[in-house]
């Protein structure tokens, strides 16, 4: 689990890299998510208490908490 707000990505470990499935447990705060798909980078706002699948072609690499709701 990530609790720190950054103004940076925090890289995923060993057993998070890859996730398939990601669910924003804060109250107050969005997640960025950075996944990689066939070689390009992109990005996903969560908001709180939301959840998003990933493909099987997707791979998360990176987290960065915000103190804003909406996203």
């Amino acid at each position: 689990m990530y609790k720190d707000v950054t103004s940076y990505y925090q890289n995923l470990g060993s057993n998070s890299r890859g996730a398939d499935w990601v669910y924003n447990a804060r109250n107050d705060d969005r997640a960025w998510l950075r996944y990689v798909v066939n070689g390009q980078t992109r990005y996903h706002c969560l908001a709180p208490h939301s959840d998003i699948g990933f493909t099987s072609s997707a791979t998360v690499t990176g987290i960065k908490i915000e103190t804003a709701k909406a996203c």
